[in-house]
């Protein structure tokens, strides 16, 4: 493929042949096995997604764990609510020509 011969890396150059790139290639997985970094993970041209991708980071990475964004104070604002206009829900047409509106109690 002609994208892959042609990639620059941004990283180090890594070492070894990479095979054909497929997940389940054992010369890839060789390839991610040996080119992996303990902090970063892997270069550039890596899907962190593929499974393959995944379990050797999970064996060769420092694990890290985030906090869950539901442990956030209630109070404090998400950044994107000061910059996000609050849009008024249109009601559907049968609604607003009739001049319908939304009850809660009887």
């Amino acid at each position: 493929d002609h994208a892959l011969r042609a990639w620059k890396f941004r990283e180090a150059e890594p070492v070894g042949e990479w095979g054909s790139g497929y997940p389940n290639d054992p010369v890839t997985k060789k390839w991610l096995a040996d080119n992996v970094d303990e902090i970063f993970g892997f270069p550039q041209i890596v899907r962190f997604s593929w499974s393959t991708a995944e379990t050797v980071m999970d064996d060769k990475c420092v694990s890290v764990e985030w906090d869950d964004d539901e442990e956030e104070d209630p109070k404090q604002h998400k950044m994107s609510h000061f910059f996000s206009q609050k849009t008024e829900r249109k009601r559907h047409g049968f609604f607003a020509d009739r001049c319908l509106k939304d009850t809660s109690a009887l």
